[in-house]
């Protein structure tokens, strides 16, 4: 008994690479070889990448502390290196993100067969956050709802635009990772938000073409929604161009599935892509957000005007991006724009501060 409480007091304290010695075939046998698996579960759910299986950052930490604590007065030194593969995107792109996988996995047999054990081979932290910017009804100034938008806080290096960090996160395939957190984690604050009484808000997730490709994104997105015992029309899905003319035929299977499941679609910037005006009537959207790059330069004004003719034409919403001035604003609502969002009224804050709009 003394030895299986001092096991879970080192359990406590972190330490998981050890094992309970107890062989007797009694109840306290049985309960040790319990305790062994348990620990093993928890060993691996901790320090490896659920991605790929890999040993990941808190794996590479844990020894990389120790190797320190072991080296403190050793004149040896300690090497930290970062391997990226490049092109991993043509992989993803052409024999499917498993694929992908299995080529991480086998890359890192390699290493592991050609370095010494002395050697600790990792993989990415945990170090995102959700932001979230109101989205505004142009004529009453309501809060409608919130676009999640990611945030990467580094420790050291401190706030990292999502510009350098998602081109990475698509090229090496972390993006479905991130993706599927994202989804989840806006997902359960709106559950937060919905027991707090405001049950009609939607929130508006970004989705990478990776995401949008997978087979098993339609029973994703339900499962999410089921876990968080949400309605899909409180959730909405933005688009890129560039997402939905990659394979036409696709796009309109996978649109109309999610439209029959109750979930909301988006075209994301757009303006700025290369989509042809007659695939719009086929797929299964809700609503066209304009790029903040229209509503700022005046000379594009007239390009505005006519994105939202077009999108109630089509029996769409129409979402301006970017709205800074009162000026912008006041020449949206006189064009009929429904929705904004922007600094006018409020930038992306974490959650607690975002809530506090929704009453304002």
């Amino acid at each position: 008994m003394n030895q299986i409480v001092s096991a879970f007091k080192r359990v406590e304290k972190g330490q998981l690479s050890f094992q309970l010695q107890l062989e007797q075939e009694d109840e306290f046998g049985s309960l040790a070889a319990g305790f062994n698996q348990m620990l093993a579960r928890i060993k691996r759910l901790t320090y490896n990448d659920p991605l790929t299986g890999l040993p990941n950052l808190n794996f590479l930490e844990s020894n990389l502390s120790e190797s320190l604590k072991k080296n403190k007065n050793d004149k040896q030194q300690i090497y930290l290196f970062t391997l990226i593969t490049d092109n991993l995107t043509l992989v993803n792109s052409n024999y499917g993100y498993q694929k992908g996988n299995e080529l991480l996995k086998e890359i890192y047999q390699r290493l592991s067969k050609n370095l010494s054990e002395e050697v600790t081979i990792a993989r990415k932290n945990e170090e995102f956050e959700l932001y979230y910017q109101p989205q505004l009804e142009s004529e009453t100034n309501k809060v409608i709802g919130v676009e999640a938008l990611i945030r990467w806080q580094h420790p050291k290096e401190g706030r990292i635009s999502p510009g350098e960090f998602i081109p990475l996160a698509e090229e090496t395939g972390m993006i479905l990772k991130i993706g599927d957190w994202v989804i989840n984690e806006a997902l359960r604050q709106l559950k937060v938000w919905q027991n707090k009484g405001y049950i009609n808000l939607i929130v508006s997730v970004n989705i990478a073409p990776q995401q949008f490709q997978q087979e098993d994104f339609i029973s994703k997105i339900e499962s999410l929604l089921q876990r968080h015992q949400l309605e899909a029309e409180y959730l909405e899905l933005e688009i890129t161009e560039r997402t939905v003319i990659k394979d036409i035929e696709y796009t309109v299977d996978v649109l109309n599935k999610l439209k029959k499941l109750g979930v909301r679609i988006s075209i994301d910037d757009f303006g700025t892509g290369y989509s042809s005006l007659e695939y719009l009537n086929r797929f299964a959207l809700d609503k066209l957000k304009i790029d903040k790059s229209f509503v700022h330069n005046r000379s594009n004004l007239n390009i505005v005007k006519t994105i939202i003719m077009m999108g109630r034409n089509l029996g769409l919403e129409v979402v301006a991006e970017g709205v800074e001035t009162e000026t912008e604003l006041e020449f949206l609502i006189k064009n009929n724009c429904n929705y904004y969002q922007g600094h006018y009224f409020a930038r992306a804050e974490k959650a607690a501060a975002a809530e506090k709009y929704f009453s304002k």
